[in-house]
């Protein structure tokens, strides 16, 4: 049997909620989902508005540059946590061997909630794996025991509990933690989850026999969709971007393969208006993806229309070059990426650029359910002709954001705003 989406709140605050906190151990440097679901957050408009404070509590060695350029508007940015969030992500440890990790994560996930544990308070979770959704599960309920239920929690889930493991014993043992950590996070009063994606929906349904709400992926505001739809209204011209790479540097997106594939297309792509863009963050000593970056840049000199982003860039940044873009082309790991999303794909979409996928993985499928127009290409060499066939022209569409489906309007929605309506739940108690 299927229980509820979401418990009714336990309300028992005097105050309206005029504070959110956002616990965020993994939110440490330049790159990543961790500052750009928080930027977003902070150029909330309907936030900004509402004059709430958003506290965020990263890790305790954040990038000061970072805490610097998040710190604006209604966001506030605070070092804090020790525990290495990512520290187990991929580990198949057996479970005992996690037992003092989740300990010392809960006691700084329940410090921070004892300083608010006479207010209301709305806490925020964008991000957790089933050991961190342990530590939650366990702070809550040792909070729990001594003080008024005036925290209200939203849990956003964004990783697969389901692997595409070769190895059956890893991804039952990967299952059964997730079941085990987010099976006792459900459990605690005042706590809702909240799923984006659509396969991940399912699985978590499936694992916790309850039905989700929703949350959006975090990537347009209201006003990135009024510019897309804008633009879309006008007569098609050309737009110059071919995008071969966005995002951290991961062997698994094809990172190692670019050298490769920047020398085909610059040198069968010809025209001085194209820009070739790569944009891309190196978070590790890694050396084979430092001598990538070598061979880049080393391209870039003999081919002024390379570009090449090497550092974060900032929400308005991404906003202009996805408008600019035509073309994007992924290379993700057939066996990592059969079950994990990816935020790439689904700016591409929003932003109606010319998809190509090179392998087999969710973004063939999450394209079909968006309803978007893209191209499975066998080899570079395909993908450099379908370019030749379609040159930089993009279609006019008249559909908004380039896909119609519900699923995609709840995807595409302003985080911000979805955010504001949760607060404004509690206050219609």
């Amino acid at each position: 049997m299927v229980k509820t989406s979401e418990s009714e709140w336990v309300i028992n605050a005097v105050k309206p909620i005029q504070e959110v906190v956002i616990l965020d151990p993994g939110l440490r440097e330049f790159g990543g989902h961790h500052p750009a679901l928080l930027e977003s957050l902070a150029k909330s408009k309907v936030l900004n508005d509402a004059n709430l404070n958003l506290t965020v509590y990263g890790h305790a060695d954040c990038n000061e540059a970072l805490v610097t350029k998040l710190t604006q508007g209604c966001l506030q940015v605070a070092p804090y946590f020790t525990t290495s969030f990512y520290r187990h992500f991929y580990s198949q440890e057996k479970l005992f061997t996690f037992n003092g990790y989740i300990t010392d994560l809960a006691k700084e996930y329940l410090n921070v909630m004892q300083r608010y544990k006479n207010k209301a308070v709305l806490f925020l979770y964008h991000t957790l794996n089933w050991e961190h959704a342990s530590a939650l599960a366990l702070a809550i309920a040792l909070l729990q025991r001594g003080v008024g239920l005036q925290h209200y929690h939203l849990v956003c889930l964004m990783y697969n509990p389901c692997s595409m493991s070769h190895d059956q014993e890893n991804a039952a043992g990967r299952y059964g933690k997730f079941r085990l950590g987010f099976n006792a996070l459900s459990e605690c009063i005042n706590v809702k989850l909240f799923t984006a994606e659509h396969e991940l929906t399912k699985n978590y349904q499936t694992m916790l026999g309850r039905s989700l709400g929703w949350h959006p992926c975090g990537l347009l505001s209201s006003r990135h969709r009024r510019d897309i739809e804008n633009a879309q209204k006008k007569t098609p011209t050309d737009k110059r971007n071919i995008l071969l790479y966005m995002g951290d540097a991961k062997v698994n997106k094809g990172f190692l393969q670019l050298p490769e594939l920047l020398e085909k297309v610059s040198k069968e792509i010809l025209g001085p208006s194209v820009r070739i863009v790569l944009q891309y963050t190196i978070t590790n000593e890694s050396e084979s993806l430092a001598e990538v970056d070598k061979q880049l840049l080393q391209q870039q000199i003999n081919d002024e229309r390379i570009v090449l982003y090497r550092d974060f860039l900032t929400d308005e940044e991404i906003h202009q070059l996805w408008l600019n873009t035509a073309h994007v082309v992924f290379n993700y790991d057939e066996t990592v990426y059969q079950t994990q999303s990816s935020g790439v794909l689904w700016l591409a979409a929003a932003y109606q650029a010319n998809i190509y996928l090179l392998t087999n993985t969710w973004l063939n499928r999450e394209v079909r359910r968006l309803g978007c127009d893209y191209e499975e290409v066998a080899s570079f060499e395909q993908f450099i002709q379908k370019l030749l066939t379609q040159g930089t022209k993009k279609a006019k569409s008249d559909k908004l954001l380039g896909c119609e489906s519900e699923y995609a309007q709840r995807l595409f929605s302003d985080l911000g705003e979805w955010l504001m309506s949760n607060i404004s739940q509690l206050k219609g108690h």
